[in-house]
């Protein structure tokens, strides 16, 4: 007797998991059909987030470069010359270009790093750095 209430309960699990599964079948079906305002907008995203042209211009900013920075503390004074270095990478799926800095300013070590990219939506190049 106890085994037959086992199959019984067995049975019923897995009866309600297939009528469960036909149910969430059939919502996925009707819930496929887009609403014609989303299908836009997603089409927007879409060309909002793929690189193009612009984000071509930017590979040449791409490599190693040695740099000489020139710094006036004053208008008349003589600058100060500082030397670094700078390396630039392709990053997030070429949708920027990751520059990190490294030199020295005012005799103390320096460290910078930027992200420079171009934004799709508003159509200009958009730069951010850090410094430590």
């Amino acid at each position: 007797m106890k085994h037959n209430i086992r199959y019984a309960y067995s049975t019923l699990a897995v009866a309600g998991a297939l009528i469960a599964g036909l149910a969430f079948a059939s919502d996925k079906s009707a819930s496929q059909k887009v609403d014609p305002k989303m299908e836009e907008m997603m089409k927007k995203a879409e060309a909002a987030r793929t690189p193009g042209p612009a984000h071509q211009a930017l590979e040449p900013l791409v490599g190693d470069w040695n740099a000489e920075v020139k710094m006036w503390m004053a208008p008349d004074a003589p600058p100060t010359i500082t030397k670094g270095t700078a390396k630039s990478t392709l990053t997030l799926k070429g949708h920027f270009v990751q520059q990190e800095f490294n030199g020295e300013f005012m005799g103390k070590p320096f460290r910078g790093m930027s992200f420079t990219g171009y934004d799709n939506v508003r159509r200009n190049t958009a730069a951010s750095g850090l410094t430590t």
